[in-house]
C-alpha cells in the first residue's frame, strides 16, 4: 500500500530510546510508556516484548540486527498513537504489544503451530522526498521442507523484492511516499499455515 505521510511523523523516531530490554520506569516520558509502568500486567507484557526482541536479536547477523532495531523503533514510535484511541490507551498498547511478540517469535495468533520453524525478516529504509520510506515485515520458513513451506517462502521473497529501495523520481510535492507490507500469521498447522498480507 503507497502512503503519503509526513516528515513530522518520522521526526518521532529521532526521539526515542534503543529499543531492546525494558525501559526503567522510573524515566517513563511518553503516554505509552506511562501507561505501561502504571499497569502491572501491561508491565509483564512489555517485559516479555524484550525478551522477544533479544532472543530474535540473537539469531540474526549484524546486517539483520540492523533492520530489527530500525523496524522495533518504528514500531515504538507508533505505539504512542495509542494515546487517542478509542478503547483506550492501556487496551490499545496492551493489543499491539501481543501482537509484536507473536511477529518477533513468528508464533501464529490460532492453531497449534507451524510444522517447521519460522523467522520475521524486516526490511527498512528511512525516506526522503526522493526514497521511499520502506516498512517491511515478513515471515519465512528457516528450513522449508513442504511444497507450502516453499510457496510462503516464495511469496515472502516476492514482497521483500517488490521493495522500492532506489530513488523514485516521482513528484511528491515535498512529502515522502510509503511502502508499507505485514505478514500477519493467524493460524498454523502441520498441514494449513495462512497468512494476512497487507498494511499494518
Amino acid at each position: 500500500m503507497m502512503l503519503r505521510i509526513s516528515l513530522v511523523a518520522l521526526s518521532l523516531l529521532a526521539c526515542l530510546p534503543a529499543p531492546g530490554f525494558a525501559f526503567d520506569c522510573a524515566k517513563a516520558k511518553t503516554p505509552a510508556e506511562k501507561a505501561i509502568c502504571a499497569d502491572p500486567a501491561l508491565k509483564r507484557l512489555d517485559d516479555d516484548l524484550s525478551v522477544a526482541y533479544a532472543a530474535l536479536k540473537a539469531k540474526l547477523a549484524p546486517p539483520e540486527q540492523k533492520m530489527l532495531t530500525a523496524a522495533q523503533k518504528r514500531w515504538i514510535a507508533r505505539r504512542e498513537f495509542c494515546e487517542g484511541a478509542e478503547e483506550g490507551i492501556v487496551a490499545c498498547v496492551t493489543a499491539r504489544t501481543a501482537e509484536r511478540i507473536s511477529l518477533l517469535s513468528a508464533r501464529p495468533e490460532s492453531g497449534p503451530g507451524a510444522s517447521g520453524a519460522m523467522m520475521p525478516v524486516f526490511l527498512v529504509q528511512e525516506g526522503s522526498p526522493t526514497l521511499y520510506d520502506i516498512d517491511i515485515a515478513v515471515l519465512r520458513f528457516t528450513d522449508p521442507q513442504t511444497p507450502g513451506e516453499q510457496t510462503l517462502n516464495r511469496l515472502a521473497d516476492e514482497v521483500l523484492a517488490s521493495a522500492k529501495l532506489g530513488p523514485h523520481g516521482e513528484e511528491a510535492g515535498g512529502a515522502i511516499l510509503a511502502q508499507e507490507d505485514r505478514f500477519t500469521l493467524t493460524y498454523a498447522h502441520l498441514r494449513v499455515t495462512r497468512l494476512h498480507v497487507g498494511a499494518p
